[in-house]
């Protein structure tokens, strides 16, 4: 009996022994698979929130974009009936389209304050003609689509300047934003024209943008920085006057703008969409500024503008800006609003334009100055078309 009992145990033993191999293979190349299997769902699921957060961020930012413009429309006073627009997702990006009726004076007004935007936010030019524009960066399109009042028989700004030809009929033109790039700067100074370069103050090149114009006999303007209605989103930069700029303030800074260039002929304002509206800042500034000139030209990035009225009555020299050339960089845009000035001299005899320091700007007016003084425009110095 005890040797059966015996023989029991063993068997017993050697039947817990034997689980087969292929089950403890199968076992463990089941969990190996359930691990990688839960690993790539984390993966994935690590992935998805990165890409949910990153559509919200995206979106987050378009948003702001969208009020930032939405704060230029309501500052430029377009009524929210000629403005719609629209937000969606497009490909990878976000598509925001705008659609406009403005006439033409409204959309450059509208571009110039556009235009700041969408450098400070490192948009680029993708796509314009005569009434769309569209730019881009990472994250975001932008595009807008302006109905504008029809031109008139098929003629062109050429054929009605022609058939109306005016040999007293003046062009000025101040190019901005001089002190960034000293090699612009010097094909600028190289225009055989008495172009006005106008300068910002304590940019890297800006004494030396100076010096280049004045030995090209080029009138120098200080290129006053002021507050913009976009600020803080847009900042105007060092030598800036504010809203809540003091008056005693507003005086040591336009001396030290002034020292800084060291020499100006004349000052006109660099942003100020706000401070340009305010008459008692503009008379502070103004006021300020006849130590230095008796001469000021108002960029009109408002058209609610004071400046060129308080200019005035200080007795000053004043000037009024009619045209922004060069809102959109691109040659054709450049050279299409050069010429739309043709049109203007039906209303005007003398005519200030303003354009930016950029290749392409430089360029077409290298091109096209010429052709249009043989049409009888005389290309003059700003100092002879002032008020």
């Amino acid at each position: 009996m005890a040797a059966k009992r015996k023989s029991n145990k063993k068997t017993r033993k050697k039947k817990k022994q034997l689980i087969p191999p292929a089950f403890i293979v199968g076992g463990i190349f089941f969990v190996m698979v359930l691990l990688i299997i839960l690993a790539v769902i984390n993966i994935k699921v690590k992935n998805l929130e990165k890409d949910i957060k990153l559509e919200q961020s995206k979106f987050n930012y378009a948003r702001q974009i969208e009020k930032d413009i939405k704060a230029i429309f309501y500052d430029l006073e377009i009524d929210k009936s000629f403005a719609k627009h629209e937000l969606i997702k497009e490909n990878k990006k976000i598509l925001l389209k705008y659609y406009l009726k403005l006439n033409k004076n409204e959309v450059d007004t509208l571009f110039y304050n556009i235009g700041n935007l969408l450098k400070k936010e490192k948009f680029k030019i993708s796509y314009f003609s005569e009434n769309e524009l569209s730019a881009e960066n990472e994250f975001i399109k932008i595009v807008f689509k302006v109905s504008r009042f029809k031109k008139s028989a098929n003629k062109t700004n050429k054929e009605m300047y022609l058939k109306n030809k005016n040999n007293n009929h003046r062009l000025s033109i101040i190019i901005d934003d001089c002190g960034n790039n000293i090699n612009l700067a010097k094909k600028l100074a190289s225009i055989p024209y008495p172009i006005t370069m106008s300068v910002i103050p304590f940019l890297k090149y800006s004494k030396e943008t100076v010096k280049i114009a004045k030995q090209h006999n080029k009138t120098v303007f200080l290129h006053l920085p002021m507050q913009p209605k976009t600020y803080p989103n847009t900042d105007p930069g060092k030598g800036a006057i504010f809203l809540n700029t003091p008056k005693s303030l507003i005086e040591i800074i336009i001396r030290k703008d002034v020292e800084d260039l060291g020499f100006i002929e004349g000052a006109n304002n660099h942003m100020g969409s706000a401070l340009t509206e305010n008459r008692e800042k503009m008379q502070q500034v103004l006021n300020a500024l006849k130590k230095y000139t008796d001469t000021f030209i108002d960029s009109h990035t408002s058209t609610k503008t004071v400046a060129y009225n308080v200019c005035k009555s200080l007795k000053m020299k004043c000037g009024m800006n009619r045209k922004f050339i060069d809102n959109v960089d691109d040659k054709n845009y450049i050279r299409e609003k050069l010429y739309e000035v043709l049109s203007l001299f039906e209303k005007y005899n003398t005519i200030i334009i303003i354009g930016h320091l950029k290749e392409n700007t430089i360029q077409v007016l290298k091109e096209e100055l010429p052709h249009l003084q043989q049409k009888g425009i005389k290309i003059t110095n700003i100092k002879e078309v002032l008020n």
